[in-house]
């Protein structure tokens, strides 16, 4: 496999209106723990 590259939360919050890093990196550690996102470094996630 290639090397993944992983998004901060703040710059996934950036692509959508009024979102938060506060407020999105819960979400992403939920969906790196049901394995729809992968936690490639300490709060960066990737798809």
């Amino acid at each position: 496999m290639g090397h993944v590259v992983g998004a901060f939360p703040d710059q996934i919050a950036r692509r959508f209106m009024r979102a938060r890093k506060t407020a999105v990196l819960p979400l992403l550690e939920s969906l790196a723990a049901l394995g729809q996102a992968e936690k490639v470094e300490e709060d960066r996630f990737a798809a």
